[in-house]
């Protein structure tokens, strides 16, 4: 469908995005948090938090919030009770991601901590300390067994998940680490810093830097098979890469303002398909193996997009 759909409501910028992992609706957050039909624009559900990040548990049971506060809101999903609210960041929180059983949730602050969290308990498990500036993206791997994140003193670190002994240092960048992942097998890094997207072999330690943004890359995700790199920019534009080859397969474009995040979608009825989020006020679903802008969804409440994710299911 190419028609849009307009999530009206919020009172302040949208800091994130994220999709239940159904694909069927959209969870948005701002001053508060609000859940919406992706296909009708319906609020559904409105949550009082003020988050910067938000994931939804792999259950599809609870929405995570990472907040502007250092703190971390655990939501009931359907019924929009707030179950507990966790950690003791002495920042905001900037990013925040899930293990995959959906047992620990990661975040990474402005405070440069990266921490672990049980999920059922709202304890602290690990601290990492050895970002010097703030950790402004995290992610865990698809196996559970280390975080990876990336930060503005330059470095992306990789950290093991059980003993919290930082494992990897990489230096040598020359702009703040934006955005980090990892691809589905572990064997590459993949990175957002200055003009570049740096993939990096986790074995071996061989960097390529593929070049094509006319300005700093924002975001960066790996599909879900591996086969494909999509990066976001403040150019306004989409690329997405071969993993193999480093070649530019497509560029996408119509965003009116900086791409600020990017998602593959993993499963279900909307898999093929990528979502990307900007400074515009827009989230657009693109249709991966021809490029084509399927959805355009406008959030007009006097700010842009920050975040986007989908869930691993």
């Amino acid at each position: 469908s190419g028609a849009s759909q307009t999530f009206v409501g919020h009172y302040g910028p949208v800091e994130c995005v994220c999709l239940t992992p159904g694909g069927s609706e959209v969870v948005s957050g701002s001053t508060d948090i609000r859940r919406w039909d992706l296909v009708t624009g319906e609020l559904l559900m409105l949550y009082n938090d003020h988050a910067f990040s938000v994931i939804v548990t792999p259950d599809d049971r609870h929405i995570l919030a990472g907040t502007v506060g250092g703190t971390i809101s655990l939501w009931d999903r359907h019924t929009g009770a707030k179950r507990m609210s966790f950690g003791d960041h002495g920042g905001s929180i900037c990013s925040i991601g899930i293990s995959p059983d959906g047992s620990k949730v990661v975040s990474g602050s402005t405070d440069q901590n990266v921490c672990v969290w049980d999920v059922l308990t709202g304890n602290g498990t690990l601290r990492y300390t050895g970002h010097f500036e703030s950790a402004l993206s995290v992610f865990v791997t698809h196996n559970g067994s280390k975080i990876v994140s990336g930060g503005a003193d330059l470095t992306i670190r990789v950290w093991d998940m059980t003993t919290g002994k930082e494992r990897v240092v990489v230096e040598g960048h020359s702009a703040p680490v934006l955005s980090v992942c990892v691809t589905p097998d572990g064997s590459q890094i993949v990175s957002a810093s200055g003009k570049s997207v740096g993939v990096r072999d986790t074995l071996c330690g061989r960097v390529r830097s593929l070049d094509g943004h006319t300005d700093i890359v924002t975001c960066v995700c790996v599909t879900p098979d591996g086969s494909l790199l999509a990066s976001g920019a403040v150019d306004m534009t989409v690329r997405v890469w071969d993993m193999a080859t480093g070649d530019e397969r497509l560029l996408l474009t119509g965003h009116a303002g900086f791409v600020t995040c990017v998602c593959a979608v993993p499963t279900g009825a909307g898999a093929g398909r990528l979502v990307s989020g900007s400074m515009d006020g827009t989230l657009r679903v693109w249709d991966l193996p021809t490029g084509r802008c399927l959805r355009q969804l406008e959030v007009p409440c006097g700010g842009g997009v920050h975040c986007v994710c989908a869930t691993p299911d």
